[in-house]
């Protein structure tokens, strides 16, 4: 099977979908250890990034902002995106997706968004962060131990 540009690539640990992302490049390597082939990918909020947000003043709380910024394009499931504690003022003038949520994110600074490898977007303080390690504890992972065993059980899946 092959990889190609634009492919939708999804990472497992066992049984766990731990990181999703698009493929933005592919290379291949040569050294002594053979021909390798480096795949990079960008995340999904790297796709807001080319699309263009409307021209808007408004005092609207973040969380509604968020919501309806991810329901625009449909596949994201916003139910873990928790209410904020106020309203804003923002204006957006000439500013794509990723650029408006990076206005809001300087607004709620003690806030935190994710987008997990399941689509499912999770806005909130970041004393309740969280789902990077979904639900293990990271001080148990024992460094010390090979880390080739971690690398071992990732499967790549990828979709069209």
């Amino acid at each position: 099977m092959k990889i190609n540009h634009r492919d939708r690539v999804k990472i497992y640990k066992g049984n766990i979908a731990i990181y999703q992302g698009f493929v933005i490049g592919i290379t291949k390597i040569v050294n002594r250890e053979g021909i390798k082939q480096v795949i990079s990918c960008s995340g999904m909020i790297g796709v807001l990034a080319f699309m263009p947000y409307p021209n808007l003043s408004q005092t609207i709380n973040p969380s509604q902002i968020l919501r309806s910024l991810f329901s625009g394009f449909g596949g994201f499931d916003t139910s873990q995106i928790q209410e904020y504690h106020s309203h804003i003022s923002i204006k957006s003038e000439n500013l794509t997706y990723l650029g408006m949520l990076q206005e809001v994110l300087k607004i709620t600074k003690d806030w935190g968004l994710f987008i997990d490898a399941e689509n499912k977007v999770w806005f909130s303080p970041y004393s309740k962060s969280h789902t990077l390690t979904y639900g293990l504890d990271c001080f148990s992972i024992d460094l010390t131990e090979d880390s080739s065993n971690y690398y071992n059980d990732i499967v790549l899946k990828y979709e069209k």
